[in-house]
């Protein structure tokens, strides 16, 4: 007996055929659809970490921060009087703002006078030298003319590794009498002193200091505090004895006797 042609039957079994065919095609499309999210996402990281590279080399690239300053000599130029050239002024050169803020390299200088002049550094005669890099450090120089008959030199410090930079100050020698300062210390001992004599007039005089190494007595009547400095009113030709407390006794803070440059003394 043949069987008849069931148009209905047949449709019925190409819809189960196709409904087959499109399952097997679903773990292909989840498939595809998990690796286009994971390319995506992988991207999306890829790109970040690029970028983050990217800022990160721009960092790099960008100059490093250069500290190069010094107590007397400035960027703009500044005057100061002194009594006469002595055994040379002294100036302090720094490699730093301050003790977090210092260079990492070795800073190379050089040092010129107009008139010529004589430059030492811890005695020895030069023209040129290093700051060592790697944390807070200071060179003092002594300048004095060489024809000890010039009344005004104008010293230049310029830099000329790893950046450049121009320091300068010009120094009239005077013959008035000026301000002096000395620090007498010694190892071992709780404080030290400081002794002040006041030049030809009567001046204000500003005092600095590291409150991690010395203070001055804040119990001094002649005495103005603000902060880390204060202000003595020094009468002509006065003395003054003023304690100055150690936070290291171990430290020996002394220093000759020197001219007030600029009406400031750092204490440290």
């Amino acid at each position: 007996m043949k069987r008849e042609n069931n148009p209905i039957r047949k449709k019925s079994r190409r819809r189960i055929s196709a409904g087959k065919k499109r399952n097997k095609r679903t773990p292909i499309l989840t498939a595809l659809l998990l690796l286009m999210v994971c390319a995506a996402t992988f991207g999306g990281f890829t790109v970040a970490r690029y970028a983050l590279s990217q800022t990160g080399k721009s960092g790099l690239a960008s100059a490093e921060e250069f500290y190069f300053t010094s107590d007397l000599l400035k960027e703009e130029g500044a005057s100061y009087d002194v009594y006469n050239w002595g055994d040379g002024i002294p100036i302090q050169l720094k490699n730093y703002e301050d003790s977090l803020r210092y260079n990492v390299k070795d800073i190379s200088y050089t040092v010129t006078c107009v008139p010529e002049c004589t430059v030492t550094d811890n005695g020895n005669t030069t023209n040129g030298n290093k700051i060592l890099g790697g944390n807070a450090n200071s060179i003092e120089i002594k300048v004095k003319p060489t024809d000890l008959t010039k009344t005004q030199i104008t010293v230049t410090v310029e830099t000329s590794s790893p950046y450049k930079k121009t320091l300068e100050a010009t120094f009239t020698a005077t013959g008035k009498l000026q301000p002096k300062y000395q620090i007498t210390d010694s190892s071992g001992e709780p404080t030290a002193e400081l002794i002040l004599t006041g030049g030809a007039k009567k001046s204000d005089i500003t005092l600095s200091w590291d409150n991690t190494k010395i203070m001055p007595d804040r119990t001094n009547k002649y005495l103005s505090f603000d902060s880390n400095t204060c202000v003595i009113t020094a009468e002509a030709s006065a003395s003054y004895r003023i304690l100055l407390f150690k936070t290291d006794p171990d430290m020996n803070y002394s220093k000759q006797s020197n001219d007030i440059i600029g009406l400031e003394v750092n204490l440290d």
